[in-house]
């Protein structure tokens, strides 16, 4: 549209150049009825406007050349750049299925039923619950692994389970407290079911962190999210009982949660506690006294979610106004400063 407007106003400006001369020369005469005269206003108008006209269609061939040239490279850089971006979802999306996959060979493993019953805490925690249920022996019938007690109640599991099933009994029998303590304080020389299988929760929980990090990073790449939602479903029962037993980070859950209820997830929808404004305020204060923070109320509470150098995803909180950034992360415990400006 430009160009267009850019040529008309060039073959005009041509146009009063060639005829305001001649007839500012010629206008107080009258019309010559000699053809002679005619012709040499036709030599005129062919010498100066056709030379003019012809130069402004070259000009104007040019500029419409070169109009299409930055055109059709526009066009290939933005094809290109919609080709990155499907190339950066298709690798970012085989790493996430590698990841789900993962995910679900773990929860599929295939275990023996009798190791819960052998665990040192599972019997003793039932009889000081029920103490009138007496001893107990493990037996082995048929397809099935029995814990029998004195009083005649049993407990039947298959011989053979999965490892998210077996897990899920466990849990069942045990309180969260208990189950939480024997991973912060393992016994000594005695056999716990949990610490048998705590490199593969761990894994999980690494798993499910990193399962986020490339879901969110698929969300930045502009892809559908909602078709994310499956996947994060069959995870979720997992990660509720990982992070029920404290082993997966709270904000790590509460993000993927986030995509099982809302399809149209993104990170800045994950609320961080409702406190760490304010703690974050009083911490900047005690740490930077030579600051003038004013009041909290000038300031911005933001987060960053990020991949810690071992796998394990890291939450970033940063408190900060025009001029300061105050950044904390949980992993290292400490409060960083930098001005917004560098």
């Amino acid at each position: 549209m430009k160009i267009r407007v850019f040529i008309i106003v060039v073959c005009l400006l041509v146009i009063l150049a060639v005829f305001v001369p001649y007839i500012s020369v010629f206008f107080s005469r009258p019309l010559s009825q000699n053809p002679s005269d005619w012709g040499s206003f036709g030599s005129y108008l062919s010498g100066t406007l056709g030379t003019m006209l012809t130069i402004c269609s070259i000009a104007a061939l040019f500029l419409v050349s070169k109009y299409q040239n930055e055109l059709s490279i526009r066009q290939v850089q933005n094809e290109i750049e919609v080709l990155r971006n499907q190339t950066n979802i298709e690798r970012e999306l085989k790493l996430f299925n590698d990841i789900y996959q993962k995910i679900m060979n773990i929860q599929a493993l295939e275990m023996s039923s009798e190791l819960i019953f052998q665990d040192f805490k599972l019997i003793p925690y039932l009889q000081l619950t029920n103490p009138s249920i007496g001893k107990a022996q493990v037996i082995n019938k048929g397809e099935l692994v029995i814990l029998q007690f004195d009083s005649g109640k049993i407990m039947e599991l298959p011989k053979s389970t999965s490892f998210i099933g077996l897990l899920n009994t466990y849990i069942s029998i045990l309180n969260h407290d208990e189950i939480k303590s024997q991973i912060k304080k393992p016994e000594n020389g005695m056999y716990s079911f949990l610490n048998h299988i705590l490199p593969n929760i761990q894994t999980l929980s690494a798993q499910i962190t990193l399962l986020t990090i490339s879901a969110d990073r698929l969300t930045s790449l502009g892809f559908n999210s909602s078709l994310l939602r499956s996947k994060f479903t069959d995870i979720s029962s997992i990660a509720t009982i990982l992070r029920d037993i404290g082993i997966l980070q709270i904000e790590v859950y509460q993000l993927s949660s986030l995509y099982w209820s809302i399809p149209e997830h993104t990170a800045r929808v994950f609320y961080p506690p409702a406190d760490i404004k304010q703690r974050l305020f009083d911490f900047a204060k005690q740490q930077f006294v030579e600051d003038d923070l004013g009041t909290i109320e000038q300031w911005k509470l933001d987060l960053n979610f990020i991949e810690g150098v071992t796998g394990v995803g890291i939450v970033e909180y940063k408190l900060e106004n025009d001029d300061i950034c105050y950044s904390y992360r949980a992993d290292k415990n400490s409060l960083t400063k930098k001005t917004n400006h560098n």
